[in-house]
Formats: structure tokens, C-alpha cells, sequence
């Protein structure tokens, strides 16, 4: 079964590349618009409707089920499950950023952006870019970054929709949207409330999310607006042994775990086009409060974030060559305060001042030329004179980018890129420390072919390699966060897209990555927690004007323990396979669906922390959902 997906993906990818390619396909994460199939990196592009067609309960939901990036489940119990764009395993969540409509939400702590709470009615797409990508956003950036376009209502009446949903373990996920505007101006409000009991014992878990947006033209003048806020509280289950999983994987050993989030978020952009030049600012607020108990450790902290990004953008010709030219500075203030049952009392401070510029050149011989540079200038500082926390470091981090694509005959496009990017320790990895761990820095080269046929089908391939010095991570020898021994990444991504017939297409990606230390003590040993192998396969039926039928299946390959840096251990992670399959049944303006996750209910594990005792975080078994859409 292990290698079914694996032979499928590799086959649809042979036919056709991912959906993300398809004539037209624009993407933003770069910070200017860019057309996908002639830009010289490789990326994926999810539109709303396609994510509202899966069934996805949300944003991390759809990247996990339609574009295949190998993932991990959450070790809170929760919904946001980590995301690995580039073989980083345990710091996969720290080496990409999120961000939402120009604002980051990756920001200095050790924890997952909350993709969850983004609801699928609000989204407009997806693009998920791998390869470094600091000249563009800063720090974290090593794997990638994952851009999220939420729609913007401004055409004229109503629209909205209601949905009830109800899944095993006493789920039930409720959502309304509404929106409207008058051709120029529109708003947006929509609400979610989630509860589940959880696949383990002490897992239940409640979320509720409000957004409210507004946006809106008037001549060459655009701005928008939106107020977020998430409340979540959830109960943790812990890890298991391997006789504890064996004998009951739903079970808890830590039935007083629990932790509990709230978050305030505001952000606005403006807009204004003259001519060739568009001038822009992107601001963002963030206020959280976090809480919880960890087998009888507590701890609650409160943190607020300032950004403000200025940029300016050029659209125009220089002689028969279309010339883009962007000019950025983002601006970051954070500050923290922590307080736990051990006497802690950190408070936190980081400012981020940094300038970047980059260029693209469209030729008439169809060769595209880019290159970016980025500066930035970060201060850390924290004080804890409890737990010895006093430092102050300055940083001055830098990062480039380099890209050539050459557009062939019969839709085909080559291109190649090289680029540095950076990363800096967060809090949480800094806390202990007598001084702050040194900055990451990582270097990439990447090559990939691309095609596209008018028929729909599309297909891409994607070599990569990767070298990372001072990487930031946990050393279990040593119980600390550490700059590591040089790493190196490298792989081959294939993805592809064939439009069997009018109503009928396959999807599969396939993905192998090699993480190794390149040098030190543990020079060639894999690094922990990545698979060196991970596919999917997705076919999409429409079976008629009212019935569709999506199937899905998801490999991850085994992968070392998380404290088997030195691959002694005789055991890995096994691998797993995952099925979900949904069907849907629309009349006039209702859907009724039917879906399941984990179909075959396979009793399987992607997190592991000891290849002596366990530490296993089991993932949830078959879910049955059922749900009704109302659209107008």
C-alpha cells in the first residue's frame, strides 16, 4: 500500500504539472505580481473554490489535502499541524513564513502560525513557494512561505453563506460569512465556532473566530481593512510510550494538560496607482494572550507586534522588455512578557528595521532575468535575572536572490535560481541561554522544468539543494537549543495535473528529500523527523451538474526519531498512508456532503521523540463528517 501513491503521483506527474500552473495563474508572495508559469521558482496555487470543493475545513486543512506537503501532527491535540516545506523536521513551523493579505503572522515565538482559524469562504487563494525566500520577507524564510489572498467583496448586492458540519467524537463546526458592496466599496463579516471531543482522550478542543474586512477603489486609490479575533481552548493529550500506543492510542497519560489562546489581530493596506508606479503600505497589529499547564508546569504570556511595510513598485518597458522594479521597508517591533510556576518573569523585546530591492526583466526572446538583495538590522533583547536571561544582541542579517527563465517552444519553460536567506533564534529557543544563539543562514540552488497544455494538463519537475550553516535546533544530548553542524538539503520535486476527460482530472505530487549533516561529529547521519519520501494523489470526479467526488490518498515515508541525531537507533517513525474521500450533492443553492479523513482508519504516528521509549504523538483515526452548505 506504502508505495501505491508513490507510482500513482509519479505517473500523473509524467502526464501533466500541479494545478497551480495553469495558463494565467498570477501569484503575490514575491510582493509584485508575477505570472507563475514564467517565473523562475516553483510554487502552487490554491483558489477559494477549489478549497471549498475539497471539503477543507481550513487553511492548513486544504495545503495538507491538495498541494501534499509532508506534515506532522500537532502535538497540542489542535488543528494546526506542522507544515515541512523543506526537510527541516522539527523546526519546520520556524523556517517558513505565513502571512495574510501583506501582514506576517510568523512571528518571534515558538509556535505554529494559526492557519486553522482561516475559514474557506474568507479565501481567495493559496501560494506556496518553496526555496528561500528573505529578500522578500526576512528572517524564517529558509523553507519558504506560504502567502493567503482573502477575498475582497465589492461587487454589488449580497453574498454569503451558512454551513453545519458534524464529525465523529462529538465535532459539530459552524460557520456564517456575509458580504456586499456597491461596485467600488464592500465588507465582509463572517464567524466560526468549533468544538470536538478530539480522536484522544483529553483532547477536546473549542475555537471560535470572528473577521470582519473592509475594502474598496476609488480612481487609482485602494485600501482595505480587517479585525480578527481567535479564541481557542484546548485540552492536551501528551505523548505516549510505544506499549501505551500499542495497547490504546486514544488514550492520556496527561489528563490535566490544557492550554488556552486568545488573539487580537488588525491589519490595513493602502494602495495608489500613477502611471507606471504604484506606491503601497501594509500595516499590521497583533495583541495575544496565551495560558496553560503542562503536567503541572503552568505559564501564561502576552505579547503585542507592530509592522509597517512601505513599498514602491514600477511597471513599465525598457525598450522592448517589460521592466518590474520593487523598493520595500519593513519595519517590526515585538514585545513579550512571560510569567511561570518556576519563578520565570522574562520580559522580551525584538526590532526589526530592514530595506530591500529587487528587479525583473521580461525580454522579447522570452528569457526572464530576476535578482533581489535584502538588509536588516535586529536587535534581541530579554531579561530574566531568575533563569539568568540577560541579553542584548544587535544582528545585521542579508539575503539575495538570483533567477533566470527561459520560456521554450510547445509550453514548456526552464529556469534556475540561486539564493541566501537567513535566520534568527526566537525567544523560546533563546531562553536559558546566556547569550542569544547566532543568526542561520542558508544557501539554495534550485533548477525545474515546466509545461502546460491547453487540454488542462500540466506538469513540472524541481531539483534542489540546500546548505545550511548554524541552523537553529534542539539537541537532545544536550537539552538545548544550539547552532547546529552545517546541514544539507537536496531532492526532487515532481507534480502533475492530467485532465483525463471534461469532468474528470488526477492530481499527484511526489517529493524526495535528503537532510543530512554535512559536517561535525554526525557528518552524513540523517537529520530527525524528516521523510525522505511523501506523495499524493487526488481524483476529481464531477460526476454531474449536481454530484462531484473527490478521493484523496497521502504518503509519508518513515523517518528518524527526533533525538536520533546520531542514527543509532535500529527504529524509525513508520511510514503511513492516509485516505479521505468526500462526496458532495448540490441542488440549486444547498450542498449536502459526506467526507472521511483517515479512511481505512490506519492507527499510525508522525511524531516521535524517542526511539527508546516512544514519545509518540498518535495521529487521529477515521473521522466521518456530514455536512449542509447554504450559498446566496
Amino acid at each position: 500500500m506504502a508505495v501505491l501513491p508513490l507510482a500513482m503521483a509519479a505517473s500523473s506527474a509524467c502526464l501533466a504539472q500541479s494545478a497551480a500552473a495553469l495558463p494565467g495563474v498570477t501569484v503575490t508572495a514575491k510582493r509584485v505580481a508575477q505570472d507563475l508559469q514564467s517565473a523562475p521558482f516553483s510554487g502552487v496555487v490554491l483558489t477559494g473554490e477549489q478549497i471549498l470543493a475539497s471539503g477543507a475545513s481550513d487553511a492548513n486543512d486544504a495545503i495538507r489535502r491538495l498541494v501534499g506537503i509532508p506534515s506532522r501532527t500537532d502535538l497540542r491535540g489542535g488543528r494546526n499541524y506542522t507544515l515541512d516545506l523543506g526537510g527541516f523536521g522539527a523546526t519546520a513551523d520556524q523556517n517558513v513564513v505565513v502571512v495574510v493579505d501583506g501582514v506576517r503572522i510568523s512571528e518571534n515565538e515558538l509556535a505554529t502560525a494559526r492557519l486553522s482559524a482561516i475559514a474557506p469562504e474568507l479565501i481567495e487563494s493559496i501560494e506556496i513557494i518553496r526555496g528561500g525566500s528573505s529578500v522578500q520577507w526576512g528572517e524564517g524564510a529558509s523553507a519558504g512561505v506560504i502567502n493567503v489572498r482573502l477575498k475582497r467583496a465589492t461587487r454589488e448586492g449580497f453574498n454569503g453563506s451558512a454551513s453545519a458540519q458534524i464529525e465523529s467524537y462529538s465535532g459539530r463546526d459552524l460557520r456564517a460569512q456575509l458580504g456586499g458592496g456597491n461596485g467600488n466599496i464592500g465588507f465582509d463579516i463572517s464567524a466560526r465556532s468549533l468544538r470536538t471531543d478530539g480522536y484522544r482522550a483529553n483532547s477536546t478542543d473549542k475555537q471560535e473566530t470572528l473577521s470582519a474586512g473592509l475594502n474598496g477603489s476609488l480612481g487609482g486609490l485602494g485600501f482595505r481593512a480587517r479585525l480578527s479575533h481567535e479564541e481557542e481552548k484546548g485540552r492536551f493529550p501528551g505523548p505516549l510510550t510505544f506499549a501505551q500506543f500499542a495497547a490504546n492510542p486514544r488514550q492520556s497519560v496527561t489528563p490535566n494538560d490544557f492550554g488556552n489562546y486568545a488573539e487580537t489581530r488588525l491589519s490595513a493596506g493602502v494602495d495608489y496607482k500613477l502611471d507606471t508606479v504604484t506606491l503601497a503600505v501594509d500595516v499590521g497589529h497583533r495583541d495575544r494572550e496565551t495560558s496553560g499547564n503542562f503536567s503541572g508546569y503552568s505559564v501564561t504570556g502576552k505579547s503585542r507586534v507592530n509592522q509597517v511595510s512601505p513599498k514602491a513598485t514600477y511597471n513599465g518597458r525598457m525598450g522592448e522588455a517589460a521592466l518590474t522594479l520593487l523598493a520595500g521597508m519593513d519595519f517590526f517591533d515585538w514585545e513579550f512578557d512571560g510569567v511561570d510556576s518556576l519563578g520565570q518573569n522574562e520580559k522580551s523585546h525584538q526590532r526589526n528595521r530592514a530595506f530591500y530591492l529587487s528587479g525583473d526583466v521580461l525580454l522579447a526572446s522570452g528569457t526572464r532575468l530576476s535578482a533581489g538583495a535584502r538588509t536588516e538590522k535586529v536587535n534581541k533583547r530579554a531579561v530574566d535575572p531568575v533563569n539568568f536571561v540577560n541579553y542584548d544582541r544587535d544582528n545585521n542579517v542579508n539575503a539575495w536572490d538570483l533567477g533566470v527563465n527561459q520560456a521554450l517552444t510547445a509550453g514548456f519553460n526552464v529556469y534556475g535560481r540561486a539564493a541566501k536567506s537567513y535566520r534568527l533564534p526566537n525567544i523560546d529557543e533563546n531562553r536559558y541561554l546566556f547569550t542569544a544563539l547566532r543568526p542561520q543562514n542558508t544557501r539554495d540552488l534550485e533548477a525545474g522544468l515546466k509545461w502546460q497544455a491547453a487540454e488542462g494538463h500540466t506538469a513540472g519537475v524541481r531539483v534542489f539543494r540546500q546548505k545550511s550553516i548554524d541552523e537553529i535546533a534542539f539537541d537532545a544530548t544536550t537539552f538545548s537549543n544550539v547552532n547546529l553542524d552545517p546541514t544539507l538539503r537536496s531532492g526532487i520535486e515532481l507534480s502533475g495535473r492530467a485532465q483525463i476527460a471534461k469532468n474528470f482530472a488526477v492530481t499527484g505530487t511526489l517529493q524526495t528529500v535528503k537532510a543530512k549533516f554535512s559536517s561535525g561529529p554526525n557528518n552524513g547521519k540523517e537529520i530527525p523527523l524528516v521523510s525522505e519520501h511523501s506523495g499524493t494523489v487526488r481524483l476529481d470526479w464531477r460526476i454531474d451538474d449536481r454530484q462531484t467526488l473527490d478521493l484523496g490518498v497521502r504518503y509519508l515515508g518513515s523517518a528518524r526519531f527526533g533525538n536520533d541525531d546520531a542514527n543509532t537507533c535500529a527504529v524509525k517513525i513508520p511510514s503511513s498512508t492516509l485516505v479521505d474521500a468526500r462526496y458532495a450533492w448540490r441542488f440549486d443553492k444547498i450542498e449536502v456532503s459526506l467526507a472521511a479523513d483517515n479512511l481505512a482508519n490506519r492507527k499510525s504516528y508522525s511524531q516521535g521523540f524517542s526511539c527508546v521509549t516512544g514519545s509518540l504523538y498518535p495521529d487521529p483515526g477515521r473521522v466521518l463528517k456530514a455536512a449542509v452548505r447554504y450559498r446566496f
